[in-house]
């Protein structure tokens, strides 16, 4: 039985417990509550031979992120997930993963975004390594997916893609936990924003009137015929991910002249600009084609990286 500890402030006794109580629920996992005191008095084996700990992003970010690096430090390779609310920055969400998060994870109502990370972590932790041995033989690969539009394909998706760039040894775990945040930011802009139209100014106005109209749109036409098609180009030197979807697609110029202004409070819309922060952050190139429905995202290797960085 995989065992969880869920790392939580002590001035929120009642979301801690119902974030324990939606964790136990699915596969017979675990949970141990602690607050940081509580932490503070666990020993670096203890706090180990957990599977998987959770880390509430105010604490992960608390104190320029000592207690993430910390947990991370003693952890070594083992993950560590951290949970914010929908409302969530990005700069504090950056700041997480840079200090070493595993993953991240949005947690709305029905916690469908924390189910799903710690699922893909506590999978990832116990995969076959002999199957990664001979996976990691490869020297170049091309991979092609078409999905439609079912946001529960896009969690395994992003931990397939994730793989890949682990094998290939273009990234450490760190590094490999940021593109998978970048990969989640653009598989969700191309499903939502792209193939189902919808506007972030609905999701600001209420998530659960977000999601249903995904729903409904996923079986109405002409959004129920559109499909997501993901090129995995690999090679020794880059991962290179295109992402394309059948939507309208929108003005590019708009959103990089946005998310190049720090000073505009207002939640970018085209199709996310969080998202595209993220991506830029996260991976070493990002660009969009002309009609705005296909973005490639490019994770070099760390050598090849620093190469072209100091060519630029």
């Amino acid at each position: 039985m995989p065992q969880i500890l869920l790392v939580h402030p002590a001035d929120d006794p009642d979301r801690a417990a119902a974030l324990a109580a939606k964790l136990s629920t699915p596969g017979g996992w675990s949970v141990t509550p602690a607050t940081p005191e509580a932490l503070a008095a666990l020993d670096g084996s203890t706090i180990h031979d957990f599977d998987l700990v959770t880390v509430e992003l105010s604490l992960a970010i608390r104190d320029r992120g000592v207690l993430l690096k910390d947990l991370t430090a003693t952890r070594g390779r083992g993950p560590v997930l951290v949970t914010a609310r929908p409302e969530a920055c990005a700069d504090g969400l950056a700041a997480a993963v840079a200090d070493g998060a595993t993953g991240l994870a949005v947690v709305d109502a029905n916690a469908r975004g924390l189910l799903e990370s710690a699922a893909r972590l506590l999978g990832e932790a116990d995969q076959d390594t002999a199957r990664r041995r001979l996976l990691g033989t490869l020297t170049r690969s091309t991979s092609v997916f078409e999905i439609g539009n079912d946001p529960a394909l896009l969690p395994p998706l992003v931990a397939r893609l994730q793989e890949s760039v682990t094998l290939f040894s273009l990234s450490d775990s760190a590094g490999c936990a940021r593109v998978g945040v970048a990969l989640e930011e653009a598989l969700s802009n191309a499903l939502y924003h792209g193939n189902l139209e919808l506007d972030s100014a609905l999701r600001s106005r209420g998530i659960d009137d977000y999601y249903a109209l995904a729903a409904e749109r996923r079986v109405s036409s002409p959004f129920r015929d559109r499909v997501l098609r993901v090129t995995e180009e690999l090679s020794p030197d880059q991962a290179r991910i295109t992402i394309r979807d059948q939507g309208p697609g929108f003005d590019t110029a708009k959103l990089t002249a946005e998310a190049d202004d720090p000073d505009d409070d207002a939640e970018f819309v085209v199709p996310s600009g969080r998202g595209f922060m993220l991506m830029q952050a996260f991976t070493d190139e990002v660009s969009y084609n002309d009609v705005g429905n296909e973005v490639t995202l490019v994770k070099r290797r760390e050598t090849a990286a620093r190469v072209a960085a100091a060519a630029a």
